[in-house]
């Protein structure tokens, strides 16, 4: 997922939200949840007659916003193994809307 960008005239938010539900007595099982809105403007490529290189610019005002939901569980019977499913939906606005959904599961292992 796409969190942040680095060009100018870039407003950013992000909140996110975790739960670790051995608190309630399921030991590894973790929930997180995300919500992240990215407003870029157009950047203005010459200033004064010279070229200027901003990262990650974009030739049209963009608005993209995130949601990401995931759930992950560390298997007690493998230590080092997390297994976790994660959905994504994302939407970028220009000139034309471009939306995405993805879904995803991992296996980590840590050693």
């Amino acid at each position: 997922m796409l969190d942040a960008t680095s060009g100018e005239n870039t407003d950013a938010y992000k909140v996110e939200v975790g739960y670790d539900f051995s608190k309630v007595g399921v030991t590894g099982l973790k929930a997180l949840g995300k919500y992240v809105k990215i407003n870029q403007d157009t950047h203005n490529t010459h200033t004064a007659g010279a070229l200027v290189t901003v990262l990650n610019s974009v030739s049209v005002d963009t608005e993209s916003t995130y949601l990401e939901a995931q759930v992950s569980y560390d298997l007690p019977s493998v230590k080092g193994l997390t297994l976790s499913l994660e959905y994504e939906d994302g939407k970028v606005e220009t000139a034309s809307t471009k939306n995405t959904s993805e879904m995803r599961f991992r296996a980590n292992y840590k050693f």
